[in-house]
């Protein structure tokens, strides 16, 4: 599941992804084609909102229900500013994902 409307990708190469070519799918973790072979299904545009562990269901931010076996909860960071004078400038970025580039 992901909040983002692409498959995973590698996020340490956004920069070299915006600096060499503008195709995100060349740094997909893996294709279609691989998810499709091994019933993977990736949830875009989906936020976890609740886990019930007790009934081992996961509730999404448009109110679907999802149970499972075992859940790995892997909720990513956020870019941090250094406190650096001028950091706050109109010309200084940070890259979080695709939709920063």
């Amino acid at each position: 599941m992901t909040d983002e409307n692409t498959l995973p990708y590698d996020r340490t190469m956004l920069t070299k992804a915006i600096q060499y070519s503008s195709d995100i799918h060349k740094i997909e973790l893996r294709n279609e084609d691989f998810l499709k072979q091994f019933d993977i299904e990736i949830m875009k545009n989906q936020k976890v909102s609740f886990i019930d562990y007790d009934t081992n269901k996961i509730f999404t931010n448009d109110g679907s229900m999802i149970a499972y076996d075992k859940v790995l909860v892997a909720t990513g960071g956020t870019p941090v500013r250094p406190p650096i004078d001028g950091v706050s400038g109109n010309n200084i970025f940070t890259w979080r994902n695709v939709n920063d580039l």
